[in-house]
């Protein structure tokens, strides 16, 4: 076979992505492209068409150069010719005339009417196909261009001196960023300030191959470029225009104006070159739980981009940080927008083990002995930048963390605070009612805490808490609450764990939260135990005690009894 000519998975991808655009458009109305599968033979794929309308079909309709467009047809001309005909075997040229000739006529022997399986046999037959001396003959390995056309643009990334604990969280989104079946366009890291996000991305860019010092891409690094920009409040769509369209080297002849001009040349640089972009810190530019379009981009530019992102054709890989989920890389054709799990690979950052806390804490120098290191990373929820605060206050004083624990909660008041700040305040109400619970506590629960009012004319409550039964709430209170459940967890302000036993989940406060919200909340405690009581006093007759488990509601019952001298 021709020297020239890659078998890597570079190559791989972009054929497949033309196989995809064929079989997307079978019995389509594009009149430039006639797509049908023949009626004698059950999986013989008849097709004429042009080259420029496939061109279109795969890059996009973005304007480009005449010599753009000329190099994408000759790049879909070899997809045809070479590697679905010669390669792989399974295209037979049906023009009479071939030199000269703009319109092509084909057929495509494939092994089914079903997409998935088609695409799942094409992957198949490609690993046995490669040649076993090729040096991209390994499946998990790109093609690679030489190392003068790469570029690498790391100003600003922060170092990251001690790594502990998420090696092989870092190994696995790797290998699902590297499997051509998996591989997903955006890999978004979504996680509580200060938990460690950004220093994974870095971490995530090392591991796929990134140089740090001095900037650069390692030998066998699958992709052409390296990008990373630091997005700031005020960081405006233009300004990451500017930043990408300059470091992908797109070059016009005339100024682009319109924010879609812009993005139409992004993502045609995203197409030309594998470029490996980490957009950090993007929660800056994203309405605040608070906000009626709560996660949707304040800019409208800054949100088509990142929706174009995801589902607009490239060869790239985007890694992004927030606080809060981005609502723009959802699928907004849903009627319940959810971002495509095979586009969007969504990475929910928690805390470090409180094993490797304390080994952050040691590598940091805390000089404390194992139990008072292990007290201060249990409550600390593994939150890496709390970690290293707190090593510099008692670096140089060993037990005096231990002595002073509220040094702990006030090193993550800012932290907090900054999450509250974005929260509405439905949900920050919310957590201010379950300050004083012990237990965990189900969607129910929470809304009954959440609608609560002693002096309401809501006669269900005053009824149930004499009848020792749960409130009948309807469907549309429970999707409130609900709604208000999914922002705090995203969050990283209300943890959620799964009993099996009971078949649901149940919702709880970290520590380092409920004696925060305690703090803040002092003088209102005794209505919060109040509340507390009422709801378990709408339990004490619900179920018939089966084991310990089912004493919990009378035993907390008593126990805010107590706290409020209710002793009858």
């Amino acid at each position: 076979m021709p020297s020239e000519y890659s078998y890597g998975l570079d190559s791989q991808v972009k054929v497949q992505q033309l196989l995809e655009v064929l079989l997307d458009s079978v019995d389509g109305t594009d009149v430039k492209l006639d797509a049908r599968w023949d009626e004698q033979a059950t999986a013989l794929l008849g097709v004429e068409t042009t080259l420029e309308t496939l061109r279109v079909l795969v890059y996009g309709k973005q304007p480009v150069s005449k010599t753009v467009k000329t190099n994408q047809r000759k790049q879909i001309g070899e997809c045809l010719t070479h590697y679905l005909g010669k390669f792989l075997g399974i295209l037979q040229d049906r023009r009479v005339k071939k030199q000269g000739s703009s319109r092509w006529i084909f057929s495509l022997q494939l092994w089914s009417r079903d997409k998935d399986e088609n695409l799942r046999q094409f992957r198949e037959l490609w690993c046995k196909r490669q040649p076993e001396n090729s040096p991209t003959s390994n499946p998990a390995i790109f093609e690679t261009l030489n190392q003068s056309t790469k570029t690498v643009v790391l100003e600003r990334l922060p170092e990251v001196p001690v790594w502990v604990g998420r090696e092989e969280l870092v190994e696995a989104l790797k290998a699902k960023i590297l499997a051509p079946e998996t591989s997903p366009k955006v890999v978004a890291l979504i996680g509580q300030g200060g938990i460690g996000k950004t220093s994974l991305a870095v971490k995530l860019l090392e591991a796929l191959g990134v140089k740090l010092q001095p900037p650069g891409l390692a030998e066998g690094c699958v992709y052409d470029s390296a990008l990373y920009f630091k997005v700031s409040q005020g960081s405006s769509f233009d300004d990451v225009a500017a930043f990408l369209l300059e470091a992908l080297g797109v070059e016009t002849a005339e100024l682009l104006k319109t924010a879609e001009a812009k993005i139409a040349q992004i993502l045609a640089g995203l197409t030309e070159n594998r470029c490996l972009l980490v957009l950090d810190n993007l929660e800056d530019i994203l309405y605040p739980a608070s906000h009626p379009e709560a996660g949707k981009a304040v800019s409208s530019e800054w949100g088509e981009l990142l929706h174009s992102c995801v589902y607009s054709r490239h060869c790239s890989t985007i890694i992004i940080t927030s606080r809060e989920f981005p609502n723009d890389l959802t699928d907004r054709r849903s009627r319940n927008p959810k971002p495509n799990p095979k586009l969007v690979e969504v990475c929910t950052v928690g805390g470090v083990s409180d094993a490797d806390g304390v080994k952050i804490l040691r590598q940091y120098g805390l000089r404390d002995c194992e139990a008072d290191l292990k007290w201060i990373a249990e409550r600390v929820k593994g939150n890496a930048f709390i970690l290293t605060q707190l090593a510099a206050i008692g670096a140089e004083s060993p037990g005096y963390l231990r002595k002073h624990p509220e040094l702990v909660t006030e090193e993550a008041e800012p932290i907090i605070r900054a999450q509250l700040e974005r929260q509405s305040e439905a949900a920050r109400e919310l957590l201010k009612w379950m300050c004083v619970l012990r237990v965990g506590i189900d969607v129910q629960g929470l809304t009954f805490l959440r609608l609560y009012e002693p002096e309401s004319k809501d006669e269900r409550f005053e009824e149930a808490i004499q009848l020792g039964r749960p409130v009948e709430f309807t469907k549309s209170e429970i999707r409130e609450t609900e709604e208000i459940i999914k922002r705090l967890v995203n969050s990283s302000l209300l943890q959620r764990r799964y009993d099996k036993k009971q078949c649901d989940y149940f919702y709880d406060l970290h520590r380092l939260i409920l004696e925060f919200m305690q703090r803040e909340h002092e003088t209102k405690i005794s209505r919060i135990l109040e509340n507390a009581y009422r709801f378990y006093s709408t339990l004490k007759n619900s179920n018939k005690p089966q084991s310990i488990e089912d004493l919990s509601p009378l035993i907390e019952l008593q126990y805010f009894a107590f706290q409020l001298q209710n002793y009858d």
